[in-house]
């Protein structure tokens, strides 16, 4: 399966259970070999045999990235069809950068490799989500924050609310789907 790199910001909330995550995979994985020590495995033996089930004992953060982000486009607000993005587009989609929106603290910059297939999918629903919003800030002259006049200001906030970065689809899937493909959908956390 093909990947591909992607950028986004998550919470420090999320980047937090990560980390902890990954901590405890560290310590059960150790813990794991040290017990096929035990039962008489050479230490090389240990350390291959923890190689093989890795994957499926202590999946790595991409896939429950990958799994959370699948379950959230297939809510009907992301589910489309959508209309394949067009080269501009798709170009655009790949600059990175911030997008208008409200200040959501404490955020944390990640790469994750994703599949490709699944990276087209958030692009294309995240863009086509937020054309119509995109297009009308574009014609009030307020896609910037510091352009934009006193009167338009509720106007503004009320089009960025409807805007749908790749990050806050990310952000949201981890917050309603933490534990990827099983599990049951959470309350979201406002702010995105």
């Amino acid at each position: 399966m093909e990947k591909k790199k992607i950028t986004v910001c998550i919470t420090a909330a999320q980047a937090g259970r990560f980390l902890l995550r990954e901590r405890q995979h560290r310590a059960e994985k150790i813990a794991y070999r040290e017990e096929l020590e035990r039962e008489g495995m050479s230490r090389l033996e240990a350390r291959l045999e923890v190689a093989r089930v890795q994957a499926d004992w202590w999946p790595p953060v991409e896939g429950l990235v990958a799994a959370s982000v699948r379950r959230r486009l297939a809510e009907e607000d992301l589910a489309g069809p959508w209309e394949p993005l067009g080269g501009e587009e798709e170009l655009e989609m790949e600059l990175s950068g911030r997008w208008p929106g409200p200040r959501v603290g404490g955020l944390r910059q990640r790469n994750y490799a994703l599949p490709s297939d699944l990276v087209t999918q958030l692009r294309t629903a995240s863009w086509r989500v937020s054309e119509g919003p995109f297009r009308e800030l574009d014609r009030l002259g307020i896609r910037l924050a510091m352009y934009t006049p006193e009167e338009l200001w509720e106007v503004r906030e009320d089009l960025v609310a409807r805007l749908y970065s790749p990050a806050r689809i990310v952000r949201e899937a981890l917050d309603l789907y933490p534990r990827g493909a099983s599990g049951p959908r959470e309350s979201a956390s406002e702010g995105y």
